[in-house]
């Protein structure tokens, strides 16, 4: 049997501030891409993956922000959230450490897809099975 495909956003709680009192009050199918546990001070500037309900477009629509980013997905939720969170560090030359790299982020995404190469933005934007 076939999913229907469902439509998401990515919201960026670094962006978007009102993010955590929205979900709480309107309370859409929703899940955080940090992996658990999450330090305290990073809950709030998190990134979601949220189902877009009506009530999420409409609170989407009136944004001004670079809120994050839509996207259809016959996944589910958590296959969703385990494929992003893959994406959330990457390694530069420059550091020892991995980085947070902000792909969700409007201003981010068309830069990023333009240094990727074709299959790797496919594997970006589609969960495989393994």
């Amino acid at each position: 049997m076939e999913t229907a495909p469902v439509q998401y956003a990515i919201v960026d709680g670094a962006v978007e501030e009102g993010l955590l009192d929205f979900l709480n009050e309107v309370n859409p199918p929703h899940c955080c891409l940090y992996a658990e546990p999450i330090q305290l001070d990073l809950v709030a500037l998190a990134p979601y993956l949220v189902e877009v309900v009506p009530e999420v477009e409409a609170w989407l629509s009136v944004k001004a922000s670079p809120w994050g980013i839509y996207l259809t997905s016959e996944s589910s939720m958590r296959e969703l959230q385990q494929h992003f969170r893959r994406y959330l560090w990457v390694r530069i030359p420059e550091q020892e450490k991995p980085v947070l790299m902000r792909f969700y982020d409007p201003r981010n995404i068309w830069v990023l897809v333009e240094v990727l190469t074709p299959a790797s933005v496919f594997l970006l934007s589609v969960p495989s099975d393994s």
